[in-house]
């Protein structure tokens, strides 16, 4: 998917090498380097035996098969990305060898978003924020 010509850019969110781009339709694109999955379009090329991360010259979009409301907020970090819905819901992707994902373990990476279940469980995220190695989210709680 494209951005179409009746669309236009409300947000824009930059990490060290990515950009993250929400339309006026509620739909997210990515854009930029696209190692360890941070852009979260699962975009892979084949190099014989390996396969790597396609980098984005032309904003791409990010499909969330589970979320079914708009996006609230968008962050990107160096290496991972996030959004909250409108439903309250976390979804992060990207590396997570730090635990910067928030998905219980450490790992290499997350290509495509994945729901994160917040501590207290019934809590409604509206904020994310991204740095370097880390994420932080504000709950409706305040938490």
């Amino acid at each position: 998917g494209k951005i179409s010509p009746d669309e236009k850019v409300d947000k824009i969110v930059a990490g060290f090498s990515h950009m993250l781009l929400l339309t006026n339709k509620g739909k997210l694109f990515a854009v930029g380097d696209g190692t360890n999955g941070k852009l979260g379009t699962c975009q892979l090329e084949r190099d014989g035996t390996t396969s790597r991360f396609v980098a984005a010259r032309t904003p791409q979009l990010v499909r969330f098969p589970w979320a079914q409301n708009q996006i609230m907020s968008l962050a990107a970090g160096e290496q991972h990305s996030a959004v909250t819905t409108t439903d309250g819901h976390l979804y992060v992707w990207g590396q997570g060898r730090k635990g910067q994902l928030g998905v219980g373990k450490f790992c290499h990476c997350y290509p495509m978003p994945a729901k994160i279940e917040l501590p207290s469980g019934d809590d409604f995220a509206t904020f994310v924020s991204c740095g370097k190695d880390h994420t932080l989210v504000a709950t409706a709680s305040g938490k």
